[in-house]
């Protein structure tokens, strides 16, 4: 269990790594054309939060960039699934999936490819701190950065928040 001993941010963005994250070989914030990172604080534990997360067939009923996704089996390390937005047929692969602290995938698609990693800190009160960091690559990250930014604050803001 990752426990975070500082006071933690009430929500917001930052443009510096989170020094806990992992970021898989090839991946990072300085390894793309764009780079996001937000902090999110929930009364839930992170355990519940977790549970929101990996429930990929579940994300279009709470992220509406998300329209549907295909999901075959439990989700661990090196499983695919498929996310489909508005403007991308995203291919996704689970590169870290730690319960309930950590989750990290990549997403491959037509013009855009990104790497999203969730740090899930419990807090001393029960709580989770949620640190969510993406880097992304292709023409779709770099020439829509302001909306990349925005599109991924929803996905940190949207995720339903069932504590307390």
């Amino acid at each position: 269990m990752l426990n975070r001993s500082a006071k933690a941010s009430l929500g917001g963005m930052s443009a510096e790594p989170f020094p806990e994250v992992h970021w898989p070989p090839g991946w990072g914030p300085d390894r793309g054309d764009g780079f996001v990172s937000h902090e999110r604080r929930m009364t839930a534990a992170a355990g519940a939060v977790f549970a929101r997360l990996v429930a990929v067939e579940a994300w279009p009923r709470w992220q509406r960039a998300v329209e549907r996704t295909e999901v075959s089996g439990e989700l661990a390390t090196g499983s695919g699934f498929v996310v489909v937005t508005r403007r991308h047929l995203l291919d996704g692969i689970v590169g870290e999936l730690d319960r309930p602290n950590r989750f990290g995938w990549a997403a491959i698609g037509d013009r855009v490819s990104f790497y999203q990693n969730w740090l899930l800190l419990e807090e001393p009160d029960g709580g989770t701190l949620v640190v969510f960091q993406e880097a992304s690559r292709g023409p779709s990250a770099f020439l829509r950065a302001a909306e990349r930014l925005e599109l991924t604050r929803d996905w940190v803001y949207a995720l339903p928040d069932d504590g307390r």
